[in-house]
Formats: C-alpha cells, sequence, structure tokens
C-alpha cells in the first residue's frame, strides 16, 4: 500500500518543479500580501465556485453578473494574473488526473457530454 504514496509524493515534487506551480505560488504570494486584494480575490472566487456549480442553463448570464460584480477585482492587473495562473494549474492537475483514470482504466466517457 506505501508504493502509491510514495510515488504520490514523487508527483507532488514533479509537480512543484513545473512552471505552472512556480508561476501559481509566485502570483499568489504577490496577492495574499495585500489583504484588500486577498479579499477581493477570494470573495469572487468564491462566487464563481457558486456560479459554476449551479444553474447550468443561465451560467453565462450569471458568469457576466459575476464579471460585473467584481469589476473592480477583475481591473486589478496581479489578480488578473493569479488567476490566469491558477487556471494553468488547474488545467495541468486536470491533465494528470485524467491520465491516472485512463491509465488506471477508469471509463470517464460519461463525462463527454457535458
Amino acid at each position: 500500500m506505501g508504493d502509491w504514496k510514495e510515488a504520490t509524493k514523487a508527483l507532488t515534487e514533479s509537480i512543484k518543479d513545473s512552471e505552472e506551480y512556480v508561476e501559481y505560488q509566485r502570483a499568489r504570494e504577490v496577492v495574499v500580501g495585500n489583504p484588500d486584494w486577498n479579499r477581493m480575490l477570494d470573495d469572487y472566487r468564491r462566487e464563481s465556485f457558486t456560479v459554476h456549480l449551479t444553474d447550468k442553463a443561465n451560467w453565462l448570464g450569471n458568469y457576466e453578473q459575476l464579471k460585473g460584480k467584481h469589476e473592480n477585482a477583475l481591473g486589478v492587473m496581479e489578480i488578473k494574473r493569479f488567476l490566469m495562473a491558477e487556471m494553468k494549474l488547474c488545467r495541468l492537475y486536470r491533465a494528470v488526473w485524467e491520465t491516472i483514470c485512463e491509465e488506471g482504466g477508469m471509463d470517464l466517457g460519461f463525462l463527454d457530454a457535458l
């Protein structure tokens, strides 16, 4: 059972060495270092997460409203950099997850329709 834990630790270290992770950490440090930006970012991310999980039929309209509501936060270049870095890191995590599932024989075909 311990082999997968060691492999996971090695994978985690590899991810931490990636350009995506390093860029994310750099951008995060800048935003976290400014309490106002950090609060604005957390508020936006929380609401964005909720929009993505609810009301798929009106997703685009809800997202446009969210962007308008958080116009001040999204206008801060450092917050934009963080959000872009976060998206790149999430894509990396998703690619890792998909590879693990595919190599492990998990059928993810049902997700194609989403």
